[in-house]
C-alpha cells in the first residue's frame, strides 16, 4: 500500500512539471509576440519603406509660386519674341491678346507662328503692379521683316538718231536757212563773200546788176 502511494506521488510530480514547462513556454511565446521577439525582421519592411518614400520624386515646383501678387509686368520682355517671352519673363502672366500690325490676334494663330513676332509694347506698361490674372496685351512686329524689293532701274533713253547728213554742203545760207542758187541775190554783208551753193557750184557775191551769187568759174 505505502509503495502504490510513493508511486502515484511521483507520477504527479512529473506530471507538475510538464506543466510548469508548458506554462513558461507559453508565457515566453506571448512575450515574444507583444514585445517583439524579433525587432530585426519586423522593421525591416518599414524601414525600406521608409527609405523609398523619401527618395521617390515629388510633384515639380511650381516657378510661379514663388513670388507673391501683385507682380511688376517685366521690362525685359520688350524686344524678345513672342515665343521666348511666353516661356520665361511672360510665363506667369496671363496673356489676353498679342495683336500684329494689321490688327490680327497671334494668339489664335498656329504656335509656331510664335517664333516670328516680336515684341514692341505692353499694356499695362511694363513696371505697372499687377495681380494674377490680369490680362495683358501685346503689340508686335515681325523679328525678320522681309526685304524691300529693289527699286527697278530706270530705262535707258532711247539713242539720239544721228542728224540726217546734208545731202549738199553749202555755205552761206540765206535768212530763211536755204541754200542759195547762182544768179540770186546775196547780201551786203556777203559782197566779195565766196559760197557753194545748193548744186556744189562755187559761188561768189559781187556786183551784176545788184549784189548776185555768181559761178566763180
Amino acid at each position: 500500500m505505502a509503495q502504490r502511494k510513493s508511486g502515484s506521488t511521483a507520477q504527479g510530480c512529473g506530471c507538475l512539471a510538464l506543466i510548469v514547462l508548458l506554462v513558461i513556454g507559453g508565457i515566453s511565446w506571448a512575450w515574444g509576440e507583444v514585445f517583439g521577439s524579433h525587432p530585426v525582421a519586423s522593421s525591416a519592411p518599414q524601414q525600406a519603406a521608409a527609405t523609398h518614400a523619401s527618395n521617390a520624386p515629388g510633384p515639380p515646383a511650381d516657378p510661379c509660386g514663388k513670388k507673391p501678387w501683385p507682380r511688376p509686368v517685366p521690362r525685359r520682355a520688350i524686344g524678345q519674341t513672342l515665343a521666348r517671352a511666353s516661356a520665361s519673363d511672360l510665363r506667369c502672366f496671363n496673356l489676353g491678346a498679342a495683336y500684329a500690325p494689321s490688327g490680327r490676334n497671334i494668339m489664335n494663330a498656329p504656335s509656331n507662328a510664335a517664333h516670328r513676332w516680336r515684341i514692341v509694347q505692353i499694356s499695362p506698361a511694363p513696371g505697372t503692379l499687377v495681380r494674377a490674372g490680369t490680362a495683358l496685351t501685346l503689340r508686335l512686329k515681325l523679328a525678320h521683316p522681309p526685304a524691300a524689293a529693289a527699286a527697278p532701274s530706270p530705262p535707258s533713253p532711247p539713242a539720239a538718231s544721228p542728224p540726217p547728213a546734208s545731202q549738199v554742203s553749202c555755205y552761206p545760207l540765206s535768212d530763211e536757212g536755204t541754200c542759195y542758187k547762182p544768179g540770186e541775190y546775196c547780201r551786203d554783208s556777203d559782197q566779195g563773200m565766196t559760197g557753194v551753193a545748193g548744186d556744189g557750184e562755187s559761188i561768189i557775191c559781187e556786183d551784176n546788176d545788184g549784189l548776185r551769187w555768181e559761178p566763180t568759174g
